[in-house]
């Protein structure tokens, strides 16, 4: 019982790096130089969420490197940078990461963890809640399908399932985020067939076959059928 009292944000343990499902974390004594959680986080998330992201800049325990990377889309026409690396520790539980929207946004951030298993952990949750329709949501998802871990997509296309729906509420926002940002989704196929080509063509000799493509294929036809001219064909 008195281990749960430690556990953080999906399961991991809270305060620790990555790897604190799997090993035990040293203690670390925060100093002066500490990376806070900064003005990037706001500018990750649309401004309608500031109260919401404050909250969750409070709660994410500081690093000592910062955010490695940016990458910039627009969401409902407003521009936002999200942080392509974070390496802050896993938030503890609390009220406040109880909160419906704060864990959402949570989990959008540690989306961008540099260990795979906090990203895997924080999409599901991610995409399992009830924030996994909003549009911000949207460029978090997608980037992971431009990454390299197989394991991570595969449980994405499990949720994703109604990309190719018609009239459906996933192809709807995605399309549509998709569609206003085609830059952001020619780079994702682009690294798609990169990471293929170097690491996982012997183990799926068709392209085709590539998980990462099925899925960027699904996105771009959900993209083409909110704006069928924003796209060039494949």
């Amino acid at each position: 019982m008195r281990r749960g009292r430690h556990l953080g944000l999906f399961g991991l343990r809270a305060g620790c790096n990555g790897h604190a499902e799997f090993r035990t974390c040293a203690s670390r004594a925060w100093h002066a130089l500490s990376v806070t959680t900064g003005p990037w986080i706001y500018e990750a998330f649309p401004g309608a969420l500031r109260a919401d992201v404050a909250k969750v800049a409070g709660a994410v325990p500081p690093s000592s490197l910062a955010p490695v990377g940016r990458f910039a889309v627009t969401v409902d026409g407003e521009a936002l940078t999200i942080p392509h690396r974070i390496y802050s520790d896993v938030a503890p539980c609390g009220a406040i990461l109880e909160e419906p929207l704060v864990r959402a946004i949570a989990a959008c951030l540690y989306t961008r963890h540099h260990d795979g298993r906090v990203r895997q952990r924080a999409v599901r949750a991610l995409l399992t809640g009830p924030s996994a329709a909003a549009p911000w949501v949207v460029p978090y998802v997608v980037q992971l399908v431009g990454e390299y871990v197989v394991e991570v997509i595969d449980e994405m296309a499990g949720l994703l399932t109604e990309l190719d729906v018609g009239g459906s509420t996933q192809q709807g926002t995605y399309g549509r985020v998709l569609a206003a940002n085609p830059e952001f989704m020619r780079l994702t196929r682009c690294r798609v067939v990169s990471y293929w080509n170097l690491g996982y063509r012997r183990r799926y000799p068709r392209l085709q076959d590539y998980p990462e493509y099925r899925l960027v294929e699904a996105l771009t036809d959900a993209a083409r059928a909110s704006a069928p001219d924003e796209l060039p064909s494949a």
